[in-house]
């Protein structure tokens, strides 16, 4: 009896020494990824929650989607709103936090929902809206017969392009971007030369295209069928669409537009414009180059005989080429309401040359020149130097 009940006691000390093969098994399969998983699962605003949802909500869930929300920076908190759509049905419902809403709910005889939509007064489901993340919205509900529920959308990301065909929208989905303007750097001067720090937009409307410089984190505003530049959203108009530049670089910036009531309507990316690589060879664009005097020089630019001073400004259009001097001119070229490449003289020396910079339609390249010279009784040698 005693041997019998040793050998229990030693079978029962080996069985706690040895992990249940249970806990061997769960080991194996709690490994440290699935362990983040479920930590994932168990927190955020989707957590599993003490007691299973209902049918009817994981119908919501799967039903509703959070469209959009008011993001327009200087929204006051009781300006706030959400958006709310049904999957596969025209139309949305525009809420505020705490404001409630109605749906109403079409069953069959077996209790299955067969239609749902919007209603203008007490129905089914009762619904408030309370935003619990940035992108995501928990709606308390209520059923007619006093049950209540939670139900979280996460916002639709596909959503953002609500307002994709609107004219403020379409106006800088297809705006071109230009880069840095290469003039402003080199000749802008006091007044125009932090606009070479931002990139520069060409945006259209009925009236033809008009020009933007904007940097990371500018706001603009649609006035009157055009965009314009504000120095704060507090200087936006309230009653009209605002938009603010996320990022810009060299080849992409990324602007964002909201309505007036604040809802975001567009996130477009306007990458930059595809130009040909500028080059000018020197003794194609000033021909028979002649010094006058000490500080001019007589040449031929196309088929037209110039004289040529420091500081000249001469512009290639459609008509040929042309000497920049009245201020109308030159204000309507720097905007570009005169477009074409353009000349810069530099400066004029009888031993160093005509040195110069060359620039294209855009101004977003610039090639530098330098022209050997020849006094009026001797033969012109064009000499090619880029740097």
């Amino acid at each position: 009896m005693l041997g019998c009940a040793a050998l229990l006691i030693f079978g029962f000390v080996i069985a706690l020494a040895r992990p249940m093969k249970v806990a061997e098994y769960g080991a194996r399969r709690l490994t440290p990824l699935f362990h983040d998983r479920l930590e994932g699962i168990l927190t955020g605003p989707l957590a599993l929650r003490e007691n299973s949802r209902s049918p009817l909500s994981l119908f919501l869930e799967q039903t509703l989607v959070l469209l959009s929300q008011t993001t327009r920076p200087g929204m006051a908190v009781e300006q706030r709103g959400y958006s709310i759509g049904i999957r596969g049905v025209e139309g949305l419902r525009t809420v505020k936090e705490g404001e409630e809403f109605y749906l109403s709910l079409t069953q069959n005889a077996v209790g299955e929902v067969d239609a749902i939509a919007f209603s203008e007064g007490p129905a089914n489901l009762s619904m408030k809206a309370q935003p619990i993340e940035k992108n995501a919205l928990l709606l308390k509900l209520t059923t007619d017969t006093g049950v209540e529920e939670e139900v979280i959308l996460p916002s639709a990301q596909s959503s953002l392009g609500l307002g994709a065909h609107l004219p403020a929208t379409v106006s800088l989905k297809e705006a071109k971007c230009y880069g840095v303007d290469r003039f402003f750097e080199y000749y802008g001067g006091f007044e125009y030369r932090p606009l070479s720090q931002k990139q520069k937009l060409e945006l259209f409307d009925d009236n033809g295209s008009y020009f933007l410089f904007v940097g990371a984190g500018d706001f603009l505003t649609f006035h009157e069928g055009r965009w314009q530049p504000i120095n704060s959203f507090e200087w936006a108009n309230p009653l009209t669409p605002l938009a603010q530049v996320l990022s810009a670089s060299s080849g992409q910036l990324v602007i964002e537009i909201w309505d007036e009531k604040g809802f975001s309507l567009l996130q477009t990316r306007v990458g930059l414009a595809n130009l040909s690589p500028l080059y000018v060879r020197s003794d194609q664009l000033i021909t028979a180059p002649k010094l006058r005097s000490a500080k001019q020089v007589s040449c031929h630019m196309g088929k037209r005989r110039f004289i040529l001073r420091e500081g000249d400004w001469i512009i290639k259009t459609q008509k040929g080429w042309h000497k920049l001097t009245a201020m109308d001119e030159i204000v309507s070229y720097l905007w570009h309401a005169t477009r074409g490449e353009l000349f810069v003289v530099d400066s004029i020396d009888a031993g160093s040359g005509l040195k110069g910079h060359y620039f294209d339609e855009m101004r977003s390249q610039v090639q530098p020149l330098t022209i050997s010279l020849a006094n009026t009784a001797g033969k012109a040698t064009p000499n090619m130097r880029h740097r």
